[in-house]
């Protein structure tokens, strides 16, 4: 097996639209303020990247460079495998100096205060079955936990990362949109490939014993419309890039809500899709099949991730969402280790530790960043409430 290719978590692979690995920390240090003469009143500052206190968008002057197409030569839905490294001299939309050189408007604390007070009101609604897929009920729907429960994990860190935007929707800065399509870029990608697993080993398996797709299914999910439907949802999730970046000249907030407004038009859909699948093929595999048959399932899927582009990735995302001392998650994670050879062995293991080593270094230190920004931006929404509102909580 070619071990020398390159992951997504390689150092070139999270070079986000900034061209720095891992993103910054998303503050514009060195920045200057724009003086307002005649306030006496304390104030913070707000980039103008965001809103003012009326509501109006306040453009920056940033300069803009242009952006790489985050997914190199191909797309998610051209091929099973592809490559998601991106380019080292990818550019974002103003460099260093120019977030240096950033004008800021003055916020009076009062105004602050109302503007997070605002944004509060509003709420991300998680959708229909995001909930986790109960383990235990029988090894026909056992194999669905972890198929689609992997894909419920992430998605709960995406809503997670979508409900700290809407909370500091007036304050956002262009890097947290940035950000977020640097932690996003994997979404899509292993959404893939999960569904040609199923496609792959499942479907496939199900065929062979004589089931009818016309007969034994419903209409969506019969070969052809399932194809469409998955295929369809996950090109609508790589055009939330194409679109932000056509945005990019936009406040972050207004970019916030387009990408609001896309998350809410794919994945409910994505997780009606999912729900379907898991309430009417584990009943047929348990006409055509006994639960003897997971061995050799567990092992076509194991062997289908081996010959991914990342199969340690996949591997960490499919399972992640389970503990490190579950049945399920030992069961699996041994079946997905076994190499026969001892020396192959050995070495496999120390390369999957190493990939889960970095992935919590990355992928979850992203969201970490996220949770840092949001608890950072409430400890700070203590100091801008208004005095008649500090007296009378003090009194």
């Amino acid at each position: 097996k070619n071990t020398s290719k390159k992951s997504l978590f390689t150092s070139k692979s999270f070079l986000g639209r900034s061209g720095k690995e891992g993103g910054d920390d998303g503050t514009a240090s060195g920045s200057r303020s724009a003086n307002q003469s005649g306030s006496t009143s304390p104030s913070i500052r707000m980039p103008t990247g965001g809103y003012s206190p009326g509501g109006h968008p306040i453009r920056a002057k940033l300069s803009s460079s242009g952006r790489k197409d985050v997914f190199g030569k191909g797309r998610v839905e051209d091929s099973p495998t592809m490559n998601l490294v991106r380019s080292s001299s990818a550019s974002s939309n103003a460099s260093d100096g120019d977030l240096e050189d950033a004008e800021y408007t003055e916020v009076p604390e009062t105004e602050s205060y109302f503007l997070r007070a605002k944004a509060r009101k509003e709420i991300v609604e998680e959708p229909a079955y995001m909930a986790y897929l109960p383990p235990g009920v029988n090894w026909m729907t056992d194999l669905f936990c972890i198929l689609h429960n992997g894909i419920r994990r992430e998605l709960h860190d995406m809503y997670y990362i979508m409900a700290s935007f809407q909370k500091r929707k007036f304050f956002l800065h262009s890097d947290d949109i940035e950000k977020f399509f640097d932690w996003f870029v994997a979404v899509p990608w292993f959404i893939k490939m999960i569904h040609d697993i199923k496609e792959e080993t499942i479907y496939k398996m199900l065929v062979s014993k004589g089931m009818n797709e016309d007969r034994d299914l419903p209409t969506g999910l019969q070969a052809k419309n399932r194809k469409v439907r998955y295929t369809y949802l996950i090109k609508k999730m790589n055009n939330m890039d194409e679109k932000d970046k056509c945005a990019n000249t936009r406040p972050p907030g207004e970019r916030m809500e387009m990408l609001k407004q896309d998350i809410a038009d794919i994945f409910p859909a994505l997780f009606a899709l999912m729900h379907e699948e898991e309430a009417n093929v584990p009943p047929l595999l348990g006409q055509f099949y006994d639960e003897d048959i997971m061995p050799e399932l567990m092992k076509d899927i194991v062997t289908f991730i081996e010959n991914t582009e990342d199969p340690h990735l996949l591997f960490i995302m499919m399972t992640r969402w389970l503990t490190l001392k579950d049945p399920m998650y030992l069961k699996w994670r041994t079946v997905y280790l076994d190499r026969g050879n001892l020396v192959t062995h050995t070495k496999y293991i120390k390369q999957w530790q190493a990939a889960r080593r970095n992935f919590k270094s990355t992928r979850s230190a992203q969201v970490g960043e996220f949770f840092k920004l949001w608890n950072q931006f409430e400890m700070e929404g203590m100091m801008t409430a208004p005095n008649s509102f500090n007296a009378a909580t003090q009194a």
